[in-house]
């Protein structure tokens, strides 16, 4: 297991609580998060400061008003937890009695010392050890006695067990209508796969049921890229069958053909992405990974619909979009210069897009030649929002539009520009193909603002 010390900060011990709670509460049942309960334990360091962690987060949520304090281990992450403790961790527990410094924190490791030293069977050694930690300290003498000779239980501590076994029922019962909700899957693919393949047919363009339980099964198999999709359709076979997986891969493959995506300049929701386009971006992944010399054999019209599923994918484009591009680069620009022209059309100035401009500015490097010259175009009128324009130069500036072209466009607007951000972005790039003229009208422009 790869031990990243980014693993140990704040941020990242709060995903890790947040996906623990979740966990607890059976919102998600994924292979990632039983992953994360059988590594946690193993990392020394990463367990006790997600227990700790988790400690102060418990107690943040406890009710101040009603005296409500967190003084023992098990209240810690009620609802779920990754981090295990075993009697090899009795040393650095007994140790944290004495360097925590807030005393509620003592009182947690004392308790969860005396658990330790019961499931070890209660060793005299490790008792003698708990008295003289705690002996210089009345309150934590008085509860290390109380786990020795333990009172009839408290209230708060009969609330807290009914609350556990509560949770445990809770938990129970969602695992076991889990079970069966996969069950019933299963058996529906045994006898009625052949059904499944007609309803598909018989509504195209339209996600059905078995569809979309597939696809949620191989999203809990992910690696994590940061995209929509991944070509992972073989992960189905082990669990559900060849059959039923390539019913899988066929029918994504099928369905990016059949539904022809809305996108934002049709008036697509902006920052919203529908089950429809994630099952059509993995069987254009499918397809472009299985079909040789693809996308040689797509019709323009399948082509401008590959794109429309391209400006959806996550972090830049899919991974099969310069192979489109480099055998369809007339579609692929047409389509690209009609998405640019209308986010220029809807930005503001203080609010950034996050549109197909990022997308090519980050990721298309593939493409900056051919759009060079529309872009070129395009910015004489100039942009609203000083981001979409620092992403517009780098793709000029990175093109092979010549120095002469860049430097006239450059020249009028240091020239023109009443805005002191957007001609310094100018004033750099004039400064990149001819410095002489352009560092001369910088100096002429600062002396004006001087006076």
């Amino acid at each position: 297991m790869d031990r990243h010390i980014a693993s140990l900060e704040a941020n990242s011990l709060g995903i890790l609580h947040k996906c623990s709670t979740a966990y607890g509460y059976g919102i998600d049942d994924s292979e990632v998060k039983v992953e994360f309960l059988k590594l946690i334990p193993t990392w020394n360091e990463l367990n006790r400061k997600l227990f700790w962690f988790e400690s102060q987060r418990s107690r943040e949520t406890l009710d101040k008003k009603r005296g409500e304090r967190l003084t023992s281990w098990w209240n810690v992450s009620l609802y779920g937890r990754f981090w295990q403790f075993e009697e090899s961790d009795f040393e650095y527990i007994t140790e944290q009695i004495s360097s925590q410094e807030f005393l509620d924190n003592k009182l947690i490791a004392l308790s969860l010392a005396f658990h330790l030293y019961k499931m070890a069977n209660r060793p005299r050694r490790w008792r003698m050890k708990l008295k003289r930690v705690v002996a210089d300290n009345d309150k934590l003498s008085a509860r290390l006695d109380n786990c020795l000779k333990p009172p009839s239980k408290s209230q708060d501590f009969r609330y807290w067990e009914k609350q556990k076994a509560r949770h445990r029922r809770i938990t129970v019962a969602k695992q076991k209508k889990q079970e069966k909700y996969h069950r019933d899957w299963k058996k529906f693919f045994n006898d009625s796969l052949d059904k499944a393949r007609v309803a598909l047919h018989d509504n195209p363009g339209i996600l059905t049921n078995p569809l979309l339980y597939l696809f949620d099964q191989t999203q809990n198999k992910r690696s994590g890229s940061g995209r929509w999709t991944e070509y992972n359709w073989k992960t189905l076979i082990p669990e559900y069958g060849e059959e039923v997986a390539c019913f899988y891969r066929d029918s994504t493959v099928s369905f990016w053909r059949q539904h022809k995506p809305k996108l934002r300049s049709e008036g697509a929701p902006a920052n919203e992405t529908p089950y429809s386009v994630i099952i059509g971006l993995i069987g254009l992944e499918i397809e472009a990974n299985e079909i040789r010399d693809w996308p040689k054999n797509l019709t323009a019209a399948e082509a401008e619909r590959a794109c429309r599923y391209a400006s959806f994918e996550l972090n830049g484009f899919p991974t099969w979009f310069p192979r489109l591009f480099e055998k369809n680069s007339s579609i692929v620009c047409d389509f690209l210069m009609q998405e640019i022209r209308y986010e220029l059309s809807i930005e503001k100035p203080e609010t950034d897009t996050h549109y197909i401009i990022s997308d090519i500015s980050h990721s298309g490097q593939w493409s900056w030649n051919l759009l060079a010259p529309s872009i070129y175009d395009l910015i004489k009128r100039e942009p609203k929002n000083l981001g979409n324009l620092e992403k517009l130069l780098n793709i000029l500036q990175s093109s092979n539009l010549t120095d002469n072209s860049v430097e006239r466009l450059a020249s009028r607007k240091c020239h023109a520009l009443k805005s002191i951000d957007h001609a310094a972005r100018w004033f750099s790039v004039w400064t990149g193909v001819a410095p002489g003229a352009a560092i001369v009208a910088l100096e002429n422009r600062i002396a004006k603002i001087s006076d």
